[in-house]
């Protein structure tokens, strides 16, 4: 699951990935990153995909923090996966781009931003 937390005025707010345990409802670890906030269309849209769950890893596609100065969005979104038990980052890898949405099947990870450009990371 995620969560945003301390909004700020500027464009940068913390975001919290968290595992949940099933049988009580009681939070198992919490993962923070700092995430960009994007204006669009629809309000304000951080830049952070919804986690995605395979085989043990939690997958998380995000923009780090940028300034409005920096427009247009740099391209420096990163995937990164943690240990479904422990928390603990297995690996991060830059996808070129500021992810919006992420897919896991077999041992690939597809990652798209809001432009339908898509990477794919084995």
């Amino acid at each position: 699951m995620c969560e945003l937390v301390s909004p700020d005025e500027t464009t940068t707010q913390r975001a919290t990935v968290f595992a949940v345990d099933i049988a009580d409802g009681s939070r198992r670890w919490n993962h923070e990153v700092d995430i960009a906030v994007a204006e669009n269309l629809d309000g304000v849209a951080p830049a952070l995909t919804a986690p995605a769950v395979a085989d043990g890893t939690v997958y998380v596609g995000v923009a780090p923090e940028w300034t409005f100065s920096q427009l247009p969005v740099p391209d420096a979104g990163y995937l990164v996966a943690l240990d479904a038990d422990t928390e603990t980052v297995q690996w991060r890898h830059d996808v070129g781009l500021v992810p919006r949405t992420l897919a896991v099947a077999g041992d690939c990870c597809y990652v798209t931003d809001i432009e339908g450009n898509l990477v794919v990371v084995r």
